[in-house]
């Protein structure tokens, strides 16, 4: 019996994904030449959709995009078929339903044909859209990529589709048992490279602007004391303010800094950071610091919004260059409490 109706969910982040509603989804056939369209809706309310393809198999395979924004689109693949023996990613009903078909069958005796493992009226092929099945997707078909569509010898798609379904998991978009599990898991690097690059895409979907950290200039008698936090327009037209461009600083023009108004900065124990009685020499200037904020080295923003700058208070280059005064001191996090938006789930 063929089965045209293909249901899924787009969504973003790994441990509690958040459905993405108003999302065009495009299910394509991939060919020799050029992907050709076929079924199409958008996401409700809750991430989810379903739409009617023009046909259930193909000699190439089938995919879909879900148009997240004008800079992202994530993938998921479906294969050649929606509907065969037993395949992974054909259930009863979409996740978290229940069909009618699965509510007969638990009242009804099994019939020959479905002791076999066939499928009835009420089957239903679901899929999930999310940043983990676009990584799979990109490495299973990085030959088949060619100007933002996917094409090419038939077998070869079949194959790499196949290469797909060890990277992911079809219906749930979840990693799949064969990399959580030796000899992958923590033994090899395939679960952490394929969750972190998610992890990348998660953070361009939704606010993508950029938090980074200034060190300073790396020149002889460089001094660091200007070091502040930026924040960069990101990709995401839809996020970044109006009138700004990918790159350009949304922050002031001086970064995020900490002046201490007029206080001279001072190491733990009360001793000026410069000065005192360091007296002078060619690793330490005589003249008194005003800014605490020096040769920054990473900035992190945690699930508050709060932005954590690794702060290294050496104040110039002859402290990290001379021999004489080696590399000392310079730890510590400076907290810039709610300055900035929370970031997605990650995986």
């Amino acid at each position: 019996m063929e089965t045209k109706l293909l249901t899924g969910i787009v969504q973003s982040g790994g441990a509690s994904p958040a459905p993405l509603p108003n999302v065009p989804v495009t299910v394509y056939e991939a060919t020799a030449q050029s992907a050709s369209i076929v079924g199409a809706a958008s996401t409700n309310s809750e991430g989810r959709f379903e739409l009617i393809m023009d046909r259930d198999k193909t000699d190439f395979i089938f995919y879909a995009v879900a148009t997240v924004s004008q800079a992202v689109e994530l993938v998921t693949f479906i294969g050649p078929v929606l509907q065969y023996d037993k395949p992974a990613w054909i259930t009863a009903s979409p996740p978290g339903k229940a069909s009618d078909s699965a509510r007969d069958a638990a009242a009804t005796p099994l019939s020959p044909a479905t002791e076999a493992g066939e499928h009835g009226p009420g089957d239903t092929a679901s899929i999930t859209i999310n940043e983990l099945t676009t990584v799979a997707a990109a490495f299973s078909m990085a030959q088949f990529i060619q100007n933002g569509t996917i094409g090419g010898d038939a077998f070869g798609l079949q194959i790499a589709s196949l290469m797909f379904d060890n990277l992911v998991e079809r219906t749930s978009g979840a990693s799949p048992e064969v990399l959580l599990r030796p000899p992958n898991g923590d033994q090899t690097n395939t679960l952490r490279s394929t969750r972190s690059l998610a992890n990348l895409i998660a953070a361009c979907i939704g606010d993508d602007n950029i938090w980074v950290a200034n060190f300073g200039k790396m020149l002889p008698c460089a001094d660091y004391t200007h070091a502040a936090i930026s924040c960069l327009a990101g990709a995401n037209a839809s996020t970044r303010p109006q009138g700004f461009e990918i790159g350009e600083a949304i922050s002031p023009p001086t970064g995020y800094t900490l002046p201490t108004a007029g206080a001279e900065v001072t190491l733990p124990n009360g001793q000026p950071l410069y000065g005192g009685d360091q007296g002078s020499s060619e690793c330490h200037s005589p003249s008194p610091c005003y800014s605490p904020l020096m040769r920054m080295t990473s900035v992190i923003i945690d699930q508050a919004g709060n932005v954590w700058a690794v702060n290294n208070w050496k104040p110039n280059f002859d402290i990290d260059a001379s021999p004489e005064c080696g590399n000392p001191g310079g730890d510590g996090v400076v907290i810039f409490v709610g300055l900035a938006k929370p970031p997605g789930k990650t995986q």
